[in-house]
């Protein structure tokens, strides 16, 4: 990984962006709890590159000043000197006002020093002078003081020391915001985390940590503007980077978040765990097209196990994006315009198999029973189940795409016992007997229906609303029967239905349907109008009555009570006339 230094105190999380915290964050907590922290303080340089002891007695005062403060102190000068020496630098490099303290901060580690405090001078006007100082933090994080006049040494450490305490209680702003932020107290994290940016405008962890807690408190935009910020004061800065592109992916916008993505990916152009990390938070925040060109890009320099590798989530976040495109049309059972998705993912399965063959993982393999289901490829689905189940024999999952793809070719029976495998698997399987039911019933074994609804509904692998689903969508089957004339037809599936169904809404619906076919069987019957057929349909079209009378919670409010009334009506009529042929036939 790229900036060690700062991402061995950095918490960074795949899918949720946490903060990233320097170490110079840190010090003030632990220095408060007795341990005093260094502190390089080299020789000022004169900036106009004039000679002169006034930056040599600047940095000796503020050391004195510094030997009295609570939580630093500074290095100790025979240490300097040593470092020094060993390294064959004078001590006015490490100020030089051309390297912007870069030797300084170099030579912290060696020392044993956590800040640098560096600068420079020039003289502005017969014994008076301009000085300019600024804290370096470890990973190069700083804070500029400001530039001010002064007569003599002692008053410009006097003046550093005012601004090195601003500096410090800056310091503990940044602590409180990252304590907020590690504790996800977002609203708090936003307050703490602005003040600590207000205490020093040039720190990237408080804008970066600010960015974090506007972007988990749902404030996106103001999210990324602290993001910006952070890349506008380092625009190394990776982690930001990332950031901006999930929440462009999450914003919808694909192109910016496939831009930031890359930019990320250039530090580790060729490292295949940092493209499928990036890539796998794009598709977490929605970003299917940035995410699969994400990986695409890295497969023309890849080949062997990663390349695999590529190909696999290249698949898998394929079948995402159709999935997800499907969802959104007006016919989400159908692939439609997201065909060529699906092709495209399926290529990149199937070059998986190709490569790993039985050794294939299951969620490719799951992702391949999907794409060959869409795409109405029965007979390739069946034939990788037959592999698939026999190298994973103990996965539900596997046994149950399996199913799914023998139905879908029409082998009920065989799709039921790859079903029964399941449950010895995992009783719990999802819409394990659901499917049982529904499959029995495309068949007409309505006893199978409600053993299979049944069964379900004792191991609890089964919700009540399921089943009544079920039981729905029998009726609607024997009314479809009825529809086309064949009344006595559609009575077995009532009688099915009414053995499932759990809700009163869903049997008066039953009561409804069975009552129209029963009314419609004995109007036929009568038309002799003998004593046989009176007495035949008296006690059906009495049937019917009760039936209608028990449908009314399901028709009360829609167009259907009026047929119901007139069903009631015509029965009654009915009623009578048998009665009367009945009674004069005596």
């Amino acid at each position: 990984m790229i900036h060690d230094t700062r991402r061995s105190s950095s918490l960074l999380l795949l899918t949720v962006l946490a903060a990233a915290s320097g170490v110079a964050i840190a010090a003030p907590v632990h220095a408060q709890q007795g341990e005093r922290y260094g502190v390089l303080v080299p020789i000022f340089a004169n900036s106009a590159g004039g000679k002169g002891n006034f930056g040599k007695d600047i940095a000796k005062e503020f050391r004195k000043l510094l030997e009295d403060f609570p939580t630093h102190k500074p290095v100790a000068d025979n240490d300097v000197r040593d470092k020094l020496k060993e390294f064959g630098l004078k001590e006015e490099a490490l100020s030089d006002a051309g390297n912007d303290c870069v030797n300084a901060q170099q030579l912290t580690a060696h020392v044993h020093a956590r800040l640098v405090l560096c600068g420079h001078w020039e003289e502005v006007a017969k014994d008076m002078y301009k000085v300019s100082a600024k804290v370096v933090a470890p990973g190069g994080e700083s804070y500029t003081m400001t530039d001010f006049q002064t007569e003599d040494a002692k008053q410009a450490a006097q003046q550093l020391l005012s601004q090195f305490d601003v500096y410090m209680a800056g310091l503990r702003d940044a602590v409180y915001c990252q304590e907020k932020v590690t504790a996800e107290v977002w609203s708090e994290a936003v307050t703490k985390c602005t003040d600590a940016l207000k205490a020093n405008p040039q720190s990237k962890s408080a804008a970066y940590n600010l960015g974090s807690a506007y972007w988990r408190s749902g404030d996106r935009d103001k999210a990324a503007e602290m993001f910006k910020k952070v890349l506008d004061l380092d625009p190394t800065y990776d982690d930001a980077i990332k950031a901006l592109g999930i929440i462009a992916a999450e914003q919808g916008r694909t192109d910016d978040a496939t831009r930031y993505f890359h930019e990320y990916l250039t530090f580790n152009p060729g490292d295949v765990a940092v493209r499928l990390s990036i890539a796998t938070e794009a598709a977490q925040a929605g970003g299917y097209d940035a995410a699969l060109k994400i990986v695409e890009d890295g497969m023309d320099q890849t080949e062997g196990d990663d390349l695999v590798a590529l190909k696999a989530f290249a698949g898998a976040v394929s079948m995402n994006a159709a999935l997800k495109a499907m969802n959104a049309s007006e016919n989400p059972s159908e692939v439609g315009d997201a065909r060529p998705v699906v092709e495209k993912g399926l290529g990149y399965l199937e070059d998986v198999y190709a490569a790993k063959g039985a050794e294939m993982d299951v969620t490719s393999l799951r992702n391949m029973f999907t794409a060959y289901r869409l795409l109405d490829q029965d007979a390739k689905a069946v034939e990788l189940g037959r592999m698939a189940v026999e190298h994973h024999p103990d996965d539900a999952s596997i046994w149950s795409n399996y199913a799914d793809a023998l139905n879908h070719a029409g082998s009920t029976a065989e799709a039921l016992a790859a079903l029964d495998k399941v449950a010895a698997i995992d009783p719990q399987y999802a819409n394990l007997y659901l499917r049982k039911a529904l499959w029995q019933l495309a068949t007409n074994n309505f006893e199978g229906t409600v053993v299979a609804a049944q069964e379900g509904l004792q191991k609890n692998a089964i919700a009540p609303e399921q089943v009544d689903q079920i039981a729905q969508q029998i009726t609607n089957a024997g009314y479809q029967k009825a529809r086309a004339g064949d009344y006595a037809g559609a009575l077995p599936y009532y009688d099915t239905a009414e053995k499932v169904a759990q809700t009163p809404e869903t049997k008066a619906m039953i009561a409804f349907f069975r009552g129209y076919s029963v009314y419609q069987i004995a109007v036929d019957r009568e038309k002799p109008e003998n004593v046989a057929t009176a007495r035949a349909t008296l006690p059906q079209f009495k049937r019917a009555i009760a039936l209608m009378e028990a449908a009314a919670a399901y028709t009360k409010g829609k167009p259907l009570e009026k047929n119901r009334q007139e069903i009631i009506d015509g029965a009654t009529q009915l009623i009578e006339i048998q009665e009367l042929i009945i009674k004069k036939g005596r």
